[in-house]
């Protein structure tokens, strides 16, 4: 389009100046000059919406979104947005567990190191203590659970099978191996087996 105006604009300055033969073969075929079809702004203007359009359907139309506030059912709707109040209201009550387990943590440290024999711990203290500390490990992977339904399209497996193996390690840690018969160690080394073997698959998938 410009190239055409340019040579419009030149075509009606030069004409008079040159002779009929001279302006009908040099400047008309600069005045009939124009851009190919495909290069025309209009055509440009609208490929470049229809691929910025392209992606945003494609993705609304692949994505699953856990409890979708936005379902096409009125009840679900209705329902899922329930759920998702719900849901955040749980967040704020694990992250009240939490500040408690972690106090609870510190408090049975402090109360171990004060035991006599004061400031050395023993073996059975510290299995108390981790303990404690692994209960406020597994409740921060629970919140992260609960808060993958509002921040995630799907529930994460990986991070629910990491918070299995993380209790099932926590009872290992802790397990009292003079009580029990052999039965129950064949038991929690198959399962520690197990959920170890799917998060390690989970993880050579991702």
């Amino acid at each position: 389009m410009l190239v055409a105006h340019a040579a419009r604009t030149l075509g009606t300055a030069l004409g008079p100046c040159l002779p009929a033969r001279c302006s009908s073969f040099c400047i008309t075929p600069l005045y009939s000059l124009s851009l190919p079809a495909t290069l025309q702004p209009s055509v440009i203007t609208r490929d470049r919406e229809r691929t910025l359009e392209e992606p945003h359907n494609n993705h609304d139309a692949s994505v699953h979104v856990e409890l979708d506030p936005n379902h096409e059912d009125t009840i679900v709707r209705y329902c899922n947005r329930l759920i998702r109040q719900g849901v955040r209201v749980m967040s704020i009550l694990m992250v009240a567990i939490i500040v408690f387990a972690i106090i609870d943590a510190a408090f049975t440290t402090y109360q171990k190191l004060v035991q006599p024999p004061v400031y050395i711990l023993e073996v059975s203290d510290l299995l108390t203590v981790f303990s404690a500390v692994l209960v406020v490990l597994i409740a921060i992977e629970i919140y992260s659970n609960i808060t993958l339904y509002l921040t995630a399209d799907v529930i994460h497996v990986k991070l629910v099978v990491a918070t299995a193996l993380m209790a099932v390690a926590r009872k290992v840690i802790t397990l009292d191996d003079k009580n029990l018969e052999p039965q129950y160690f064949l038991g929690y080394a198959a399962l520690t087996l197990a959920l170890g073997l799917t998060y390690w698959l989970l993880s050579r998938k991702t």
